[in-house]
């Protein structure tokens, strides 16, 4: 049995003074609460912010804090792990260690194959577009005669992989097995993903391939049921699982896979976004963001995941920036840092680039569902009830003018677009959003989205001015998709002159705090109202106030629904009734309960919604 290395992890601050030297044998652990193996004081360490790991003779740092570690200025995700060589350079916030006492092996670090994997990539990418002339191009698909000599020059430069070492071979191998691993977590099923579909010669090169992934997924525990999975139980310790299993594949085959790999990389970064590609067309994922070149997120199922992959560079990282925003006739730079697009399948981007990036380009990507959720997914969610669902219907219906409240992700503009759906198709409407993001059904429908100003300042058209030309255009209600400012004094006004069952969002925490919210929005109109008019406009206008917030769970759910009955002119403020609260149970669990409240337009909604007051409140 070989025994595990004996070294020393050396600590200085970041004016190189001393801390200690602390032998690894087994583990270390670093944090700076007092009963840490090695303890230091200051505010950007975690409390267990990362751990060394001696195996055989070789050493391993794991990330653990929030405020990451570095090796080599390479981060080192939360929750990984990577093995450390005689020179690198381990940095966390206000300290640098270094570790003597490794024998320097032959076989090199992960962090030195992912550097000569990206050399690889690089060369062939350059010399491709050095071979085509295509330097500076932005490619299109649709080029058929482009795209041809493309395929003819790329496949001559890829047999450059028939020259890599093992290593380097088993590096790339392994990194295409996980990777479709982490896709079929994400996608739920085992099936290959968009980006990494090769046409083998064979189906038992196939079939190889698909239960090598499974395999890997079956040792992490991880069999049948992939959905309930995560990609850091993936990412964790993949190595060692591909490494017993690698076997089942013949050189032959690790050499086809490496090389489409690399050449679904390269023509991703020629033709679409690079390592954002294939992600954009996976289910479940909601966001993605990308935070400088190195590191890129995605939110499934409510959660945040990091994704393990990254962009060659910054200058493939903007090259993608700019193919996302360039539809829009936006510019990227230093006096346009800040650019908001759409993707042509609707997902919408935000795009910040340095110096007001700090860390690099930054970039958030909203997707949204081809299929809109429904009235029924939400009640099957948890979401609410089905006798809420049926009283909001109503509410629609009767034509109540409405206002969904919530924080930032609580799911205000999933619940507008499941509840404007309800709106008759033979009512016309007028759609106004910052960014277009929902998508109503019915065909009577204008659709119209703010402007910003250009370089020079000029052609903004904000939301305020949408609304007041929307009022010439005879439409029956009007959505906005949400109210930040003083466009809220419009909105009221349309909802109190005839364009009843309008409805909007707002960012508050309560019902009553977005009564608040949109009394400052109207102020912030600049039309110096009395206070208690501004009230009692807000009580005139809307009707109902639905509370949708994001539970510890990660899941969303509605919390309240009130009615505004009116303003109280001895206690001057606008009167709020719930009909509906969110109520803990026994077990721990939760669900939407009618209070008792009999809302002041049940007659109404019951004749709207031709339903009963049992199908709306469990009640007789």
């Amino acid at each position: 049995m070989v025994s595990n290395v004996s070294a020393l992890i050396h600590v200085h601050d970041i004016q190189n003074n001393r801390i200690g030297e602390f032998r690894l044998s087994d583990r270390l652990l670093l944090g700076k609460t007092p009963d840490c193996d090695i303890a230091l004081s200051s505010p950007y360490i975690s409390p267990e912010h990362a751990l060394f790991e001696a195996e055989g003779p070789q050493a391993f740092v794991r990330s653990l804090g929030l405020n990451g570690v570095l090796v080599n200025d390479t981060d080192v995700p939360r929750g990984e792990r990577r093995q450390l060589s005689p020179d690198d350079v381990i940095s966390i916030p206000g300290f640098v260690l270094h570790i003597t006492g490794l024998v320097s092996t032959e076989r090199a670090s992960d962090y030195e194959m992912e550097r000569e994997l990206s050399e690889l990539k690089r060369e062939i990418h350059s010399a491709l577009l050095e071979a085509a002339n295509l330097t500076g191009v932005v490619m299109e698909e649709d080029d058929a005669k482009m795209a041809a000599e493309i395929d003819v020059k790329l496949n001559i430069l890829l047999d450059r992989i028939n020259s890599v070492s093992d290593q380097l071979l088993e590096h790339i191998v392994l990194k295409a097995i996980r990777e479709e691993a982490v896709n079929v977590i994400v996608r739920g099923e085992l099936q290959h993903s968009r980006r990494f579909s090769m046409a083998w010669e064979t189906a038992s090169d196939r079939i190889a391939f698909d239960q090598l992934v499974a395999t890997c997924l079956a040792e992490i525990g991880l069999s049948g049921t992939y959905s309930e999975g995560t990609i850091a139980q993936v990412r964790e310790g993949f190595a060692e699982v591909y490494a017993r299993s690698s076997g089942a594949l013949s050189v032959l085959q690790k050499r086809y896979i490496a090389r489409e790999l690399i050449r679904a990389d390269i023509l991703a970064l020629i033709y679409g976004l690079g390592p954002l590609e294939d992600l954009l067309h996976l289910p479940g994922v909601t966001e993605i963001m990308v935070v400088g070149k190195d590191r890129i997120f995605i939110e499934k199922g409510g959660g945040l995941e990091e994704t393990g992959r990254s962009f060659p560079s910054e200058d493939d990282l903007t090259v993608a920036v700019n193919r996302m925003v360039r539809p829009i006739g936006r510019a990227l730079n230093r006096a346009e840092p800040i650019v908001d697009a759409r993707l042509q399948d609707g997902s919408r981007v935000h795009v910040v680039i340095p110096p007001v990036a700090i860390h690099g380009t930054s970039v958030t990507i909203r997707r949204f569902r081809e299929d809109p959720f429904t009235l029924e997914d939400l009640v099957n969610f948890g979401s609410m009830t089905a006798q809420a669902a049926n009283f909001l219907k109503g509410c629609i219906l009767a034509r109540k003018n409405m206002v969904i409240s919530g924080g930032t992700g609580s799911g205000k503009t999933t619940l507008l677009n499941v509840l404007g759906a309800q709106i008759p198709e033979d009512q016309r409407l007028v759609v106004i959003e910052d960014s277009a993001e929902l998508q109503l059904p019915q065909p009577n429908q204008v659709n119209l989205e703010t402007r910003k100003a250009n370089l020079e300042g000029k052609g903004e058209i904000p939301i305020k001015e949408l609304v007041r030309a929307s009022l010439r255009m005879r439409p029956d209600r009007i959505v906005v998709g949400e109210c930040r400012s003083g466009e809220a004094l419009d909105m009221l006004q349309a909802m109190n002159t005839g364009h009843d069952g309008s409805m909007t969002t707002g960012h508050a925490n309560s019902p009553h705090e977005m009564i608040q919210r949109l009394q400052v929005m109207v102020m912030e109109a600049g039309e110096d109202m009395p206070v208690n008019a501004i009230r009692q406009q807000i009580a005139a206008a809307v009707d109902v106030i639905v509370q949708i917030q994001r539970q510890r769970d990660r899941s969303r759910k509605i919390t309240h629904i009130s009615e505004v009955v009116g303003y109280d002119t001895d206690e001057d403020e606008v009167v709020i009734e719930h009909i509906f609260l969110l109520v803990d149970d026994s077990d721990g669990s939760s669900a939407l309960r009618f209070t008792g409240y009999m809302p002041s337009f049940i007659d109404r909604l019951l004749d709207a919604g031709d339903t009963t007051l049992e199908e709306l409140f469990a009640w007789k």
